[in-house]
Order: structure tokens, then sequence, then C-alpha cells
């Protein structure tokens, strides 16, 4: 067969149901190659998010943690209890956090939050955020590690610059566990092209029907990843994926012909 070039490749699978009859006879290769192309879709779109808005607001969010744990007073959290010699009341706010330290508990929850909203306490024994939908309390002594040995205000600095350096590669696992998720796609494509052509009584193998699923998954791919980066909520987005690679697997199947010659149609 002539080659096509990956562009027209996309173009044909998406508006030419009469492709079918290349991809049956093409090698499934190709059919990985399409699966590969989403995945890149799925990288290139996530580099940009990543870069315009997830990095930034990540870096943000450590400057303020950083900013704050070093303006507390020197502690030390030692079984279950934060220590130090500086007992006072104290306020810090760094952009749109705010932080009250009051580890002898000389203000009530009702006071704090009546004085400064919703905020961040540091008490002896925890750290509450108390805000009008949700109240959260942790105790240092539910903090892994913490009543084994102390921890000091040094340790969380450095598990802030530890966190900032973990970024990158969550982003590569998580590119990952996308590139899994979208060989489990395609074996559900695969077998809904299957049923599907065992209805129409098509005379195609089952190896093709694995090729067309992963081709009938391209349209449904390009409309996932805009839906996660647009980040709009479509409801019950499942059913229409999969609606997706049923409405192209049974239009391929449709337009497929059992022929033994097909290596011109697209010369």
């Amino acid at each position: 067969m002539e080659k096509m070039n990956p562009i027209k490749r996309i173009v044909l699978a998406l508006t030419d149901f009469s492709f079918s009859n290349r991809i049956a006879e093409e090698k499934s290769s190709k059919a990985f190659g399409v699966l590969m192309m989403s995945f890149l879709l799925f990288v290139v779109f996530a580099g940009i998010w990543t870069s315009v808005s997830v990095k930034p607001e990540f870096n943000r969010g450590m400057d303020q943690v950083e900013t704050i744990v070093g303006s507390l007073p020197e502690f030390t959290i030692s079984h279950g209890e934060l220590i130090s010699d500086d007992t006072a009341v104290k306020f810090y706010q760094q952009e749109d956090i705010k932080v009250v330290y009051d580890i002898h508990y000389s203000m009530t929850d009702s006071m704090i939050k009546g004085k400064y909203g919703e905020v961040f306490v540091i008490r002896k024994d925890g750290l509450k955020y108390d805000r009008e939908d949700v109240i959260l309390f942790s105790t240092f002594s539910n903090a892994s590690g913490v009543q084994e040995q102390d921890f000091t205000k040094e340790n969380i600095l450095t598990t802030v610059d530890f966190l900032r350096g973990l970024f990158f590669p969550v982003m590569i696992v998580l590119a990952v566990l996308f590139l899994l998720f979208l060989l489990f796609l395609s074996l559900v494509a695969w077998v809904m092209i299957v049923i599907i052509n065992g209805f129409m009584r098509k005379d195609i193998l089952t190896g093709s029907c694995y090729k067309l699923g992963i081709y009938a998954m391209l349209p449904a791919n390009i409309l996932m990843v805009m839906r996660w980066f647009v980040g709009v909520n479509i409801p019950f987005f499942t059913l229409i994926y999969l609606g997706v690679v049923g409405y192209y697997g049974y239009r391929y199947l449709g337009a497929y012909e059992s022929v033994k010659t097909i290596d011109h149609i697209y010369e």
C-alpha cells in the first residue's frame, strides 16, 4: 500500500468511513501509531496546561507555605505536641492564606473565626482549618513519623523543597497512567466492535476489529482531552465517549467491504 502521512490518516479516519477497508488490511503497528497520536495529543495539551496554569499555581502555593512557615517561631514537634519558647498569639497572612499561631489556646475557635475569618489555626496538639462549610483538624500525633522522632521547622521547609522536586516526576507518572488507560480503553473498544460486527455479520477478522476499535477511539479521545483541559463538566461523559466509539465503529463496519485488493483505493 502507498505510504500515508499521519495528518491525512487522521483526517480520513475522522471523515471517511470507507477508510475502514484500508484499516482492516494494514498492519497492527499502524493502529498503534494512531493510539500513540492520542497519547501525544494528551502530552502536548498537558504540557501547555501545566506550564500555563498548574505549575505557576503549584509554585505559588509552595511559596506561600514556605514564607509562612519561615515566619513562625522556632518550634519542635515531639510526641504529638508542638513545643516552642514563643507562646504569644501571632497572625500571618500570605496572599489568600491566613494563619493564626496560638499553641496555648489563648483564643477560642469562635474568637479566632470572628476576628480573622477563614484561617488555619496552629495549636499545641494539631492544625485546624475552619471555614463555613467544613472544619478540618489534624493532630500532630497522627502525622507520619512524628511520634517516633522530633520534627522541627527546618524539617518542614526541607519537605517543601522536596515536594517542589516531585512535581515533574508526578507529571511523568500521570502520563504513563494515561497511556495505560488508553490501552485499557482500546480493549473496551475492541469488545464493542466485535459485538457490533457480530450483529452486522461482516466478514472481518477479530484482529481487524481491534484495529478498527483504535481508530473509532480517535474522535472520542480528542473530545476527552479537550474536555479535560477546557475544564467543562459534561454529565454522563463515559456514556458519550462509548457512544462516539460505537457510532464510528458501526459506520466503519457499515462501509467495510470484504475485498481482496484495496491497495489503490487511496492512491
